[in-house]
């Protein structure tokens, strides 16, 4: 793939995460409503489908950077949203290289970023809780948080993947239009 396209599938991609973030095209997980199923992670894990796992870090870290000037809770917000996409992007990228040398079955494009999405945001979210906002543990039920985060990033990872695997065909197909 060519430098340039690849340099302006990019940027475009990064501008659609931001337009994406001030549209609020989010919706909250309703057990606990600071955590929402945002579409701003779709364009990241379209750039490592379109282009190559640089362009989608890219992505999510003009996203984050932009989250940091416009976005809630910052910093720990916008890095744990940094942490999320990056988590489900290298999972991504982990399983579709093994894909391609073996010809796995496709179910292990969502298992494995859902793994790898959960685990991190697990471990995250206990050291975010136990060193940054000790004081939340005498209000949470632990046990129960870390569940519902888990049953969160779970479907925030099949939200994320599936529409940007039916957006993959589209945009390889503009590729050939324009090459």
């Amino acid at each position: 793939m060519p430098r340039k396209y690849e340099l302006v599938v990019t940027s475009l991609l990064a501008s659609m995460a931001i337009l994406f973030t001030l549209a609020k095209l989010q919706v909250p997980y309703p057990l606990i409503p600071f955590l929402k199923f945002d579409l701003a992670e779709i364009p990241s894990v379209l750039a490592l489908l379109a282009c190559n796992l640089y362009s989608a870090i890219a992505v999510a870290i003009i996203h984050f950077l932009f989250l940091n000037f416009r976005g809630e809770f910052v910093p720990i917000g916008p890095f744990m949203k940094l942490l999320a996409v990056l988590s489900t992007i290298l999972g991504l990228r982990l399983v579709r290289s093994y894909i391609k040398k073996n010809g796995m079955l496709s179910y292990l494009v969502i298992i494995v970023p859902m793994l790898t999405r959960v685990l991190v945001m697990e471990l995250a979210n206990v050291l975010t809780l136990i060193f940054l906002l000790p004081y939340l543990l005498q209000f949470l039920d632990l046990k129960m948080y870390i569940i519902h985060v888990a049953i969160f990033n779970a479907i925030h990872t099949i939200l994320v993947i599936v529409p940007s695997k039916l957006l993959e065909k589209y945009v390889h197909s503009l590729q050939k239009i324009y090459h």
